[in-house]
């Protein structure tokens, strides 16, 4: 049977000890390709072992990532529940008592406008339809967002 030199490439006979091409001793040529193909077959195994473990330090990590912000997404969305009414859709309309006089139906925007301007606090008196009397704006769940980031009223010492 004939095979390839490793060192010239020439096709040789594979009980020959030498190449008669290049004078190459087949027995130290065919060590060397044996050694070359160990030092590049345990290369690849340590780069493959670096890589998996990467992957594996990365996903482990990402799951730590999720379930920390799993627990603190309940932690915030349970305390944004119990402290902040969710935003009420733009048809529900309230009349605004301001100076103590009706200033007649208004929407949200409106509303939030006036909360803005300084002229809707939380102590405004407000009225729906349903209500049986004016209560205060703050009192209203679906006014209270509005009121994010205000102080609350001052109250005067006894």
């Amino acid at each position: 049977m004939m095979i390839k030199c490793p060192e010239c490439g020439r096709m040789i006979s594979d009980t020959a000890r030498t190449c008669p091409s290049c004078r190459g001793n087949l027995a130290v040529l065919k060590k060397r390709q044996a050694d070359f193909q160990n030092v590049a077959f345990t290369i690849i195994l340590v780069v493959a072992g670096v890589v998996v473990a990467f992957i594996g330090a990365v996903i482990t990590n990402l799951f730590k990532m999720m379930e920390w912000a799993c627990k603190k997404k309940e932690t915030n969305s349970s305390n944004l529940l119990q402290a902040v009414p969710s935003p009420v859709p733009e048809a529900v309309k309230f009349h605004i008592a301001v100076d103590d006089q009706d200033r007649g139906e208004m929407e949200l925007e409106a509303i939030k406008k006036l909360v803005a301007e300084g002229k809707v606090r939380r102590s405004t008196l407000v009225w729906r339809d349903g209500m049986a009397d004016w209560q205060v704006a703050e009192a209203q769940t679906e006014l209270r967002w509005l009121f994010q980031g205000q102080p609350p009223p001052v109250q005067p010492w006894k």
